[in-house]
């Protein structure tokens, strides 16, 4: 049996998709070792919950509040697909940002994300979101489902 094409709609102020079939909201808390601080909301993900075989994708939209904790800008956890050797991209919804991804030699970029922009972070490279606006910085991403992210081989909790 096949599955169906769809459509889905994003809201960039909550940063979301309108029917998720997941969401996924990381506090203050949760953030153990990236912050510390109150219990607010400062980053979320929502995704379409598709399978998770090699041939299909994982889609959604990540959301990071805005302002900083302390002198940092608000940002995801450093993240590595679980199946290094896969691919993903994020393409810029609301606002201003950085994908600062760092390759297995230690090299790092610096991809400046903003409305309209679509960036790809190739095999191997490890990375994180920074909100560098005003507003909350929203962003869609894809990978394959068959490597979901991982936080566990860079020494933290998974997201």
């Amino acid at each position: 049996m096949y599955q169906e094409p769809s459509l889905h709609e994003t809201d960039a102020v909550s940063g979301s998709l309108a029917d998720p079939a997941r969401r996924c909201v990381k506090r203050m808390p949760d953030l153990v070792g990236v912050y510390g601080g109150k219990d607010e909301a400062k980053h979320s993900l929502s995704d379409l919950g598709r399978s998770f075989a090699s041939c299909d994708l994982v889609c959604g939209i990540t959301w990071i509040a805005t302002g900083r904790i302390g002198d940092e800008f608000c940002m995801t956890r450093c993240h590595i697909l679980s199946k290094p050797d896969r691919s993903a991209t994020y393409a810029g919804i609301s606002e201003t940002g950085v994908l600062p991804p760092e390759s297995p030699t230690g090299d790092i970029r610096t991809l400046d994300m903003t409305p309209g922009i679509v960036a790809c972070v190739p095999p191997y490279w490890i990375h994180r979101s920074v909100i560098t606006g005003d507003r909350p910085l929203a962003m869609s991403f894809c990978f394959p489902a068959d490597a979901c992210r991982t936080a566990e081989s860079l020494g933290a909790r998974p997201a």
